[in-house]
């Protein structure tokens, strides 16, 4: 025989259960039918610049895929946290996307944010890396990381770099580079890549990272010298640079990735109909020679599983690099 307390433990679960099952329906059902309106994919950095480009590279293919229209936008402003929060508070619908970049991870270590990086956010799809290059002026006697190496231990501390941002993927690598080399180099702060470029090719600074895109006429002009790759394999631009891997170096350098997040309570269906719209335009031939024009090397296929653990490893190691280089807000 039942007891009397036990049976209506037993109502008060199954009705408890129920309620949260017509109360979860609508939001399955709409997560189900999503997209149900145009989607708004977020730059948090000016138009026309590298993070623009690779959300623009994708949208056409993305609409065609989901069925509604892909608006990239750039909202740019206070180091990318205007238009990083515009998609923190945004309604967790899955219509809203950042391009993300180590940046996005950066910042609020450096400055106080209205949000939380990582637990504000759930990484959706990866969609490439950019591809960066070790310079020093063509007048260097430096060839490889390890001639860089020898002359910054021979004069310690007299080297310095090209710092485009503080908290930017190039400095960050720099200092991770330094770190691991352990050597000195003083860094000197430009608003922006091109002036500090043209005064590395000038001989004015002695070494940087610098982005393919930018660095290539200048290599090719002969006034600069790559003397290392950031990406896995050589590249056929420069197919006698040596990669950093091959030199040794593989971890003494932040890939500069390219990353859809979305409003962390965004529901599981839509994060991996996302992942999947986005797996499939990066595959695209016309999307990758379109990434291809920005220097951005298309991703592999990746689970949101894959890109949640890219986030939060990312988020720990910039976090130390930080730390430890006592890098700070410019």
């Amino acid at each position: 025989m039942n007891h009397p307390s036990r049976t209506f433990g037993r109502r008060r679960i199954l009705q408890l259960g129920a309620s949260s099952f017509v109360y979860a329906s609508p939001l399955i059902a709409t997560a189900r039918a999503f997209p149900t309106k145009h989607i708004r994919l977020i730059s948090p950095y000016p138009a026309g610049g590298a993070v623009d480009q690779v959300s623009r590279a994708l949208s056409d293919s993305l609409a065609a895929e989901l069925r509604q229209p892909v608006v990239a936008e750039a909202l740019p402003g206070a180091g990318g946290s205007i238009g990083t929060q515009v998609v923190a508070k945004s309604d967790a619908d899955g219509h809203t996307w950042l391009m993300a970049t180590p940046s996005h991870i950066a910042t609020p270590y450096l400055q106080p944010t209205p949000y939380d990086p990582v637990r504000d956010f759930k990484a959706a799809a990866v969609v490439g890396s950019g591809r960066a290059v070790a310079v020093v002026p063509a007048t260097s006697s430096a060839r490889t990381m390890a001639d860089l190496i020898r002359l910054a231990k021979a004069r310690p501390g007299e080297l310095n770099y090209l710092n485009a941002g503080n908290g930017s993927v190039a400095h960050m690598s720099t200092e991770l580079f330094k770190l691991h080399a352990k050597i000195s180099m003083q860094a000197v702060l430009y608003k922006g890549l091109p002036p500090g470029v043209q005064d590395l090719a000038a001989g004015r600074l002695d070494f940087g990272f610098v982005s393919l895109q930018v660095a290539l006429p200048l290599i090719t002009a002969g006034r600069l010298r790559a003397i290392a790759i950031s990406t896995p394999v050589r590249q056929p631009d420069l197919p006698e640079v040596m990669t950093l891997d091959e030199q040794g170096f593989a971890t003494s350098y932040i890939p500069g990735w390219f990353m859809v997040c979305v409003p962390a309570a965004t529901p599981r269906l839509v994060i991996d109909r996302i992942n999947a719209a986005v797996n499939k335009s990066v595959a695209a031939a016309d999307v990758r020679k379109n990434l291809a024009t920005a220097f951005v090397t298309p991703a592999l296929r990746q689970t949101p599983e894959q890109c949640q653990s890219l986030l939060l490893r990312d988020h720990q190691r910039i976090g130390v690099i930080i730390k430890e280089a006592k890098i700070k807000a410019s």
